[in-house]
């Protein structure tokens, strides 16, 4: 059995280049996954936080108006000769009160709601991250096995390979002589009354 080392060689190296290749690969679509996600959460991050100010300022403009508007229904009541401290009056003013504690209420609320959402799809987004990294590592791990198989087997054929001395062997056309051929050459009647014992 004739061993190649110069064929060897040539499979061991470019096994070990298309291996080093994969895993740059995979190392490079992780690290571009990570950077989208990155970009991504911070995006979600300042979506949050302006709709936490957002929240903020409309609350304390809804509390400024909601003073306002109890003020001017107070300087109403009193202009128009009602006590605003008993009776009919008392129960319009905590209706009217009660009205606008409501809106600020269902504000806040759908303010609130905003910013679950945001969260939400943040959360989603990072899930969605952690997979897609999970399978580029995966697929990079099962291309590393396919490589060393490939590899392997390429050597292994290059190892066994046996050279067939009778293979070589030149005929009256040029054209080499297989031990098929040899084997299943037969003499001819003339051939053999031709040899003499």
């Amino acid at each position: 059995m004739a061993i190649d080392p110069i064929s060897l060689t040539v499979i061991a190296l470019s096994t070990a280049y298309a291996a080093y290749s994969s895993s740059q690969q995979t190392k490079h679509a992780t690290k571009a996954a990570k950077a989208e996600s990155t970009a991504r959460q911070n995006l979600y991050d300042r979506e949050e936080q302006n709709q936490k100010n957002a929240l903020t300022e409309n609350s304390r403009t809804r509390l400024r108006d909601r003073e306002r508007k109890l003020a001017e229904l107070r300087v109403h009541q009193a202009a128009s000769g009602f006590s605003s401290s008993g009776g009919t009056q008392l129960a319009i003013f905590g209706d009217f009160k009660s009205k606008l504690d409501d809106r600020i209420d269902e504000a806040t609320n759908q303010g609130l709601d905003r910013i679950a959402q945001v969260r939400g799809k943040a959360k989603m987004d990072a899930f969605s991250t952690r997979n897609q990294i999970d399978s580029i590592r995966y697929k990079g791990k099962m291309d590393l096995i396919g490589i060393g198989i490939d590899g392997a087997t390429k050597m292994a054929g290059a190892v066994g390979k046996k050279k067939d001395p009778t293979s070589l062997a030149p005929t009256k056309l040029g054209a080499p002589i297989t031990t098929q051929r040899f084997a299943s050459a037969r003499p001819t009647a003339s051939q053999l009354s031709a040899f003499k014992y």
